[in-house]
């Protein structure tokens, strides 16, 4: 038997948002993994974040199609603000951020309804295991189950929205931070997990795509927003919660992928500065030599020079 929501049958147990923004070539597979939930209580609210492109029309045929889909349009404010614009105008006990690239596994839903309504004092977060995706194929996340202390495990496995499920009440208190990018998610499950208690469901629930577009991939330049994000986060209440290695080695892997951007668009002297500030917060950890040895390539010649010497040896 599926659990109907347990306050009013008339609304839905969770409410989905999907925050959109010149996605129209991937939003119909990520509705379609909301549609295609076993489970059949819930609400999914499509965000238009100014798009561009065709996505609102893509999202009006959605609507057309399920009572149960409901769009809306914003002016281009970033993803936090659509994901709170969404919450407004959320039905459901419980609340569930889905990217408009990702998926969900067709009982994403489902397990989620089991344990809330077997637990008469549920957690107010949720976090699922995750498979990662690249459109065709699909592979372990391999990422640990939580430990503590909670705070440094989010940080140290960054949770995606979609793999989150938290109780309405409880995100009233925080949302997510509108002035801060990339981060935003981070910022707000050390928010909750400082109040509230983590439910953790170790099945692989949900699929992480992996495309070019992803904000966390090597050749974007959202690492720099991601080197202003940590640093606002480091000056919250919330952030002493986190290890000060912790917080260090998290400062130190940023500022060595500006590194790594800088040098592929040949800027060699800034990369060798944000190198320099990478070792200043951590001078040594388990990737430190292979991190020197590829900033030392910038130096002319350094290759041809370590091929000389690895034939001598």
């Amino acid at each position: 038997m599926i659990p109907a929501p347990t306050q009013n049958e008339n609304l839905p147990l969770f409410s989905i948002v999907i925050p959109i923004y010149n996605r129209e070539h991937l939003m119909d597979e990520t509705v379609q993994s909301v549609c295609n939930q076993i489970y059949p209580h819930w609400e999914c609210i499509l965000v238009d974040d100014g798009s561009s492109d065709g996505s609102w029309k893509v999202i009006q045929d959605w609507v057309s199609k399920d009572a149960r889909i409901r769009g809306l349009q914003q002016e281009n404010k970033e993803r936090s603000a659509a994901r709170n614009f969404g919450a407004k105008h959320a039905q459901g006990d419980w609340l569930c951020f889905l990217d408009s690239d990702d998926c969900y596994l067709p009982g994403f839903l489902g397990h989620l309804a089991a344990q809330i309504q077997s637990n008469s004092n549920p957690p107010a977060l949720w976090i699922s295991d995750f498979f990662l995706w690249d459109g065709e194929h699909s592979r372990p996340s391999h990422v640990p189950p939580p430990t503590q202390p909670l705070a440094d495990w989010i940080c140290r496995y960054p949770v995606t929205p979609s793999r989150v499920c938290v109780q309405t009440t409880a995100f009233a208190h925080f949302q997510f931070r509108e002035d801060i990018v990339i981060v935003e998610d981070t910022v707000l499950w050390v928010q909750l997990l400082n109040r509230f208690r983590l439910g953790y469901l170790p099945q692989p629930l949900m699929q992480y795509r992996i495309h070019d577009g992803n904000s966390v991939h090597s050749s974007s330049r959202a690492v720099f927003k991601r080197w202003q994000g940590l640093k606002a986060f480091f000056k919250t209440p919330e952030a002493r919660l986190i290890s000060p290695k912790l917080r260090r080695f998290m400062l130190a892997d940023v500022l060595f992928k500006m590194a790594e951007w800088e040098a592929n668009q040949g800027n060699k002297w800034t990369a060798a500065g944000y190198f320099l500030s990478s070792l200043r917060q951590q001078a040594a950890n388990r990737h430190t030599p292979a991190r020197l040895f590829g900033m030392l390539g910038l130096i002319p010649g350094f290759h041809r020079f370590w091929t000389l010497v690895k034939a001598k040896n």
